[in-house]
């Protein structure tokens, strides 16, 4: 998909080569430190130019607001290492383009190409896990653009709604835990007529800072929330989506709140506080209620077309690995930490073996599944032209053609991926892989 910088919204800006992030220190230096989600000095707005082709990079620090800039720019004119530095509010800020490398891709990768007068081919580079310059491409491929990772970096929200992934429509339904798909039911939100086709089906954008527009296929109108005569808010629909912007957030399990911004008033004051979609259970209507840690407030987002699974939809004829899940291409991600499983190509001579990694919530391969045999099956991918194959021997997970087997999970749409000997992939919250007995982090 292409990259979409929307306004207002905070992001954090990862290297490709090594899954770090860019950090302002205290001394305005900046570095490069692993995933810190909940620190201001890692999170950015890119403020775009009059025409949105090129972007100042501001820090989304209120205290300490500036820029990323160049300090250094003669250097690398001359084919010198440039340097970085972060410069107050009042400097005039450098700008730079996000030159994507792949539009099929899900998570988008970008080159940050310096813009100053006169100078196209200056690009932000990482050459070591810590040593962030300016480098020039002599190869001119800003033209081209067929740089190495070292040169290539993802720019991810900050506070993502983290929805299940598409390409296509951003299609959804909206379940109950027991499996009923909110619909419209005489312009209320209701679970009583489960046989309702589209009207369950529910567009859900993401407008950045965990924030979306909900809207519902069937009557054409945007999910929103108005207070009545009573003082209570209540759920309607309304045919704009001005000020109908809701907050979906995942919980630490494979469920998520659904809640609003809206006032509380009580007889001595007021105060902004979430509503969430709530469940009432005895009339099965759908309310809205402040927000608190509850099971009637806790809802399963799918994909409408969730049952296909694989991101590419398989032919209709192909094999499928368990009744539930066909041949076709996934991305595989952990049930328990959300991180996904991702190849990395090593391309360089003596930079070791390519391999398969853990450890990340936004870096992730397409794996393509196949059968293998009966029963067995295995899991591939192309990378930069270096072909990945997963596999588990002695205990280790590496990359070797070998015969998976793949299991059903403790519930519906997840898998264990083990020897057959009960010996499954796990991810341990690091960039390594495990092995464990199945059921243990897998």
């Amino acid at each position: 998909m292409p990259i979409t910088i929307l306004p207002g919204v905070i992001y954090r800006i990862q290297s490709v080569d090594y899954g770090t992030y860019l950090e302002r220190r205290n001394d305005d230096s900046l570095v490069m430190r692993p995933d810190k989600p909940d620190s201001i000095s890692q999170r950015w707005f890119l403020r775009p130019s009059a025409d949105g082709s090129v972007f100042k990079v501001e820090s989304a620090d209120t205290d300490q607001r500036g820029f990323m800039k160049a300090a250094s720019i003669s250097k690398v004119s001359k084919g010198e290492v440039g340097e970085l530095a972060f410069g107050p509010s009042d400097s005039a800020p450098d700008q730079w383009a996000l030159i994507q490398v792949d539009k099929d891709s899900i998570s988008p990768i970008c080159y940050l190409l310096l813009q100053p007068a006169g100078n196209r081919d200056i690009l932000l580079d990482l050459t070591e896990p810590d040593k962030l310059i300016l480098s020039r491409d002599p190869a001119h491929r800003n033209k081209f653009f067929h740089g190495e990772e070292n040169l290539q970096w993802r720019i991810v929200e900050a506070s993502p709604s983290n929805l299940p992934e598409t390409t296509g429509d951003p299609i959804y339904r909206i379940r109950t835990l027991n499996g009923d798909g909110i619909h419209v039911e005489k312009n209320q939100l209701s679970i009583i007529n489960q046989s309702r086709g589209d009207h369950r089906e529910w567009q859900i954008v993401s407008k950045g800072n965990g924030k979306c527009t909900i809207y519902n296929q069937h009557n054409k109108s945007y999910l929103n929330a108005v207070e009545n005569s009573d003082g209570h808010w209540v759920v309607i629909f309304s045919q704009t989506a001005n000020n109908a912007e809701w907050d979906i957030k995942k919980n630490s399990d494979f469920t998520y709140t659904i809640s609003i911004e809206r006032i509380l008033r009580t007889p001595k004051h007021q105060h902004t506080q979430p509503f969430a979609l709530t469940l009432k259970e005895k009339s099965a209507r759908v309310i809205l209620k402040p927000a608190k840690e509850a099971h009637n407030q806790m809802w399963l987002i799918e994909l409408s077309d969730a049952t296909l699974g694989p991101v590419d939809e398989p032919d209709t004829d192909a094999d499928h690995i368990l009744p539930n899940l066909a041949t076709g291409e996934y991305l595989v991600k952990n049930a328990a930490n959300s991180h996904y499983i991702r190849f990395k190509a090593n391309t360089a001579v003596g930079t070791g073996a390519s391999q398969f990694m853990g450890g990340s919530l936004t870096s992730k391969t397409r794996l393509k599944l196949s059968k293998v045999g009966d029963k067995g099956a295995s899991l591939s991918c192309n990378v930069q032209g270096i072909i990945g194959n997963l596999g588990i021997k002695n205990g280790q997970v590496v990359n070797e053609s070998m015969t998976l087997t793949i299991e059903n999970g403790p519930i519906a749409g997840q898998y264990y991926i083990t020897d057959g000997n009960g010996n499954a992939i796990a991810d341990n919250n690091t960039d390594n892989l495990v092995v464990n007995q199945k059921g243990a982090g897998s």
